[in-house]
């Protein structure tokens, strides 16, 4: 698996702003080096690298509290939409989040493995996202937290587009998780 910067530049701009955290007994050297250098949007990152990463900010700064990634997601998106404003359209979460998915889903390369990434349900006033497992997680610790914060990224992108207050139900259905969005 390999994994475009955009994915892991918000994670390194964490660790680099704290610097009282020893992020070393998460990262192994390479990790270190992505950590230290400039991370570029379009550039390919290893998977591995990634997991290590997000496991130091999660278990470092979320604490594993999946409430808190959930709103690392959301900060995330708010980034994200800084850079592709116009995948947002106004008054239409649905087109929005499905355009934000299609993107979403080119930042990652599973390299040849087969993998069902999202499967996505819809009807007036509501949507309902199925996220199967990434079969490279490499530590299953991180799987809550990363389809949490997933779930984040989906409610500020549907909020942003939809100007309102969503609800959302997070279920971990064993091998997937299904994260479901109604607005008024």
């Amino acid at each position: 698996m390999k994994v475009k910067g955009t994915v892991i530049v918000d994670l390194v701009r964490i660790i680099r702003s704290d610097k009282n955290i020893d992020w070393n007994k998460y990262l192994k050297p390479e990790d270190a080096e992505i950590v230290k250098s400039l991370v570029v949007a379009s550039k390919w990152y290893p998977g591995d690298s990634f997991w290590r990463i997000s496991l130091a900010v999660t278990k470092e700064v979320a604490k594993m509290e999946l409430d808190m990634t959930f709103e690392f997601g959301r900060l995330s998106a708010k980034s994200f939409l800084k850079v592709y404003k116009r995948l947002l359209i106004e008054g239409n979460p649905v087109a929005s989040l499905e355009n934000c998915v299609k993107l979403w889903n080119s930042f990652y390369d599973f390299e040849g493995a087969v993998h069902q990434k999202h499967q996505v349900e819809k009807g007036p006033g509501w949507l309902k996202f199925t996220v199967h497992d990434y079969p490279d997680i490499l530590f299953p610790e991180m799987r809550a937290p990363y389809f949490y914060g997933l779930a984040g990224y989906f409610q500020e992108i549907a909020e942003r587009a939809s100007g309102k207050t969503i609800e959302n139900k997070i279920l971990d259905r064993g091998d997937f998780f299904e994260m479901t969005y109604r607005w008024g």
